[in-house]
């Protein structure tokens, strides 16, 4: 871990569960943490967990507007310099069924917020980490988490993956 020290990661979903978990191990191990949270009171509540030299700050950001994206990568360049590592947490698991199956249909609005937030905010969120990367002349990580429900994007989100691994 001493090639991160002091470096930045971006975590979206950081508020609760695998996001804030992965935010304070990544702090504790001396990395600079950017939590994106639509909740970022939560994400500062994680500062008081971190027990090593790394720091975790946080950022309201709505993975699924991409103008939203682009405004958090930019103000995150503009405080903390290039970003080296990008975990993509961020999802949501709607209980219901995508077909006329069941009592519980989701509803077409449903739908399009699962791919929004599911696959869309992952793709928005790596473009400008790449880019940042890329300025830095940095190998750089990206790690893509989801929900259960990426079952709904998992050929397009597989697809995301095998073209950032060429970059």
């Amino acid at each position: 871990m001493q090639r991160w020290q002091g470096k930045t990661a971006v975590i979206s979903g950081a508020s609760a569960g695998i996001g804030a978990a992965i935010s304070v191990v990544l702090a504790d191990a001396g990395m600079r943490v950017v939590g994106l949270a639509r909740r970022p009171q939560l994400v500062d509540q994680l500062q008081s967990q971190v027990r090593g030299n790394g720091s975790i700050h946080s950022r309201r950001c709505d993975v699924s507007n991409s103008d939203d994206v682009a405004a958090t990568f930019k103000w995150i360049d503009e405080q903390f310099g290039n970003i080296h590592a990008l975990v993509n947490n961020a999802g949501i698991f709607p209980k219901g069924h995508i077909t006329e199956i069941g009592d519980n249909i989701l509803s077409e609005e449903t739908l399009m917020s699962v791919v929004d937030i599911n696959l869309k905010g992952p793709v928005m969120c790596a473009r400008h980490a790449v880019a940042s990367m890329k300025r830095a002349s940095f190998d750089g990580h990206i790690i893509n988490i989801n929900s259960i429900s990426i079952a709904h994007c998992k050929v397009a989100i597989s697809t995301v993956d095998a073209e950032l691994y060429q970059q």
